[in-house]
């Protein structure tokens, strides 16, 4: 009876410590899956608002107006982060994600379409480089 109670007491202490080794695994998953849907709503709320203008309108100058892209910047592509896709919430890249900074391309197609590329990194819970990358045509190609 004694040696029921030893093998009891042993298969309960050790399905205690499996369980609780499992916890951090599961909220490190739970914060990558966060991370990972946030970039990927940033990237496709970046190009909703894209899609609304017209390709002769997708400059530097009307970007900035937007808020798309930081202000001032020399080189290209357009570098963004710290924009908020709307007042209300600052819903940002940096201010949601870790490291976090984007870029839009823009490239003009042979029949006067742009190709438009929004790409966002970050660094992910896990300490690992992860990027995020979508586009859309704007214009006549489509």
């Amino acid at each position: 009876m004694l040696i029921d109670v030893m093998v009891g007491v042993f298969v309960l202490v050790t399905a205690v410590i499996s369980y609780g080794a499992l916890i951090p695994v599961v909220q490190r998953g739970q914060e990558i899956s966060r991370d990972e849907e946030v970039a990927t709503q940033i990237v496709q709320r970046t190009l909703e608002h894209i899609q609304m203008l017209r390709p002769n309108n997708l400059n530097k100058k009307t970007l900035e107006d937007l808020h798309l892209i930081e202000r001032n910047q020399l080189s290209y592509p357009y570098r963004f982060g710290s924009m908020p896709l709307d007042q209300d919430s600052y819903y940002s890249a940096d201010r949601q994600l870790e490291d976090a900074f984007g870029t839009i391309g823009i490239q003009t197609l042979s029949d006067g379409s742009k190709l438009v590329l929004v790409r966002l990194s970050y660094k992910s819970p896990s300490g690992k480089k992860k990027t995020i990358k979508s586009g859309t045509v704007i214009g006549a190609f489509r």
